[in-house]
């Protein structure tokens, strides 16, 4: 495993991260995590190298947290932790960030959180986290060694990002980027700002949430593979952010204990500089297509699954953008699957108020519902 010494922390990380967001189902309860599988898969990235770990309340349907708990148990003290606190964490003040900080280190089961971001931070959530102290209770606990650094994830516009980025004294933050993304939120601007600014900069999304692997445009496989044939689609887009010098640690949702297997052999091979000219080049080309043909920038991290209709929101956008890059007859059977009767949108708005790309949810189902019934 490469490892790099952050300059702001002094930290010496993995760069591989181990996003525990995207974990499989148990086969014989699809309601849960498949605990035994995240086992393995934690204590394997362990084994190779990779100390750190990304975390949150609301991922994998609540439960991210306690896997990852019950995963690094008897090795807890090999790796860093990181983990969040959100808009949704603050309805009751203080107390109830309290109460929830509380809880995170009774479902990891530990007594100190090593990496600790205010979550998903947008230009309209950061004037409710300032009003209530937030800023100063972060402090408090990171004096009482509770929080050992201070941070926050990023799904902002570029010119807030320049306000918060000087607005106080972070010590890292962590945003979304990859060869699609270099203009969105924080942006390629963003990322080389925090570097001079002497803030850590954690990298999250590198694959677009498998859509840079699995659902690739031939347009774009075409164009990296004229720049070099031997490269998988991850291996691209992991090495566009390793190459780059702003980058401290890059952190990947794996699935699959092939997933973490293929991550670690390509971090193992890292460093900056490796890609050459005209291999960025053809990335940032890729990139351009890849927006030139999507309707929504989801992610796929569906913090939006807790729909009271159980529509599959992520996979509705999923579709929706295949439909129209790729191949519309699958894309509407799979749309006609996942919008059966009975789970049309009641306008709740319920999605709309935890999409982190500041996706309007409601607005685009029914985009994609007057889309597919033009056939």
């Amino acid at each position: 495993m490469q490892y790099h010494v952050m300059d702001n922390t002094g930290e010496r990380v993995s760069v591989l991260g181990f996003g525990i967001m995207r974990l499989l189902r148990d086969p014989e309860h699809p309601d849960r995590i498949n605990r035994k599988l995240a086992n393995e898969m934690v204590r394997y990235a362990i084994e190779h190298g990779v100390n750190y770990f990304d975390t949150a309340q609301n991922y994998s349907a609540g439960e991210s947290e306690s896997v990852l708990g019950e995963a690094l148990r008897g090795v807890r003290d090999q790796v860093m932790i990181a983990t969040k606190v959100g808009f949704w964490h603050i309805k009751e003040g203080l107390p109830g960030v309290e109460t929830h900080l509380k809880s995170q280190l009774q479902r990891l089961e530990t007594d100190h959180i090593d990496f600790y971001m205010i979550h998903a931070l947008t230009d309209a959530r950061w004037k409710a986290f300032k009003e209530i102290g937030l800023l100063d209770f972060l402090e408090q606990k990171r004096r009482e060694g509770i929080i050992r650094h201070v941070g926050f994830s990023f799904h902002g516009s570029p010119f807030f990002f320049k306000e918060v980025i000087r607005a106080w004294d972070w010590e890292f933050t962590q945003i979304q980027f990859n060869y699609v993304d270099r203009y969105m939120q924080a942006g390629e601007e963003g990322l080389v700002l925090a570097n001079r600014q002497g803030i850590d900069v954690i990298i999250m999304e590198p694959l677009r949430g498998g859509q840079l692997v699995r659902e690739v445009h031939p347009g774009i496989r075409q164009v990296l593979q004229e720049a070099n044939s031997g490269k998988t689609m991850a291996q691209w887009a992991l090495e566009y952010l390793w190459n780059r010098p702003e980058v401290d640690l890059v952190l990947s949702g794996m699935t699959t204990m092939d997933d973490v297997r293929e991550n670690i052999a390509l971090a193992e091979r890292s460093s900056v500089g490796m890609l050459s000219p005209g291999e960025v080049a053809a990335l940032e080309k890729a990139g351009d297509i890849y927006q030139s043909l999507i309707r929504v920038p989801c992610t796929l991290c569906r913090y939006c699954n807790s729909c009271p209709q159980n529509i599959d929101i992520a996979r509705v956008m999923r579709v929706y953008n295949n439909a129209v890059a790729m191949d519309y007859a699958s894309a509407l059977k799979q749309y006609r699957e996942i919008i059966s009767e009975g789970k049309e949108c009641v306008n709740c708005g319920q999605c709309d108020d935890v999409c982190p790309q500041d996706i309007r949810v409601t607005e685009v189902l029914r985009e994609a519902a007057a889309f597919f019934a033009a056939g």
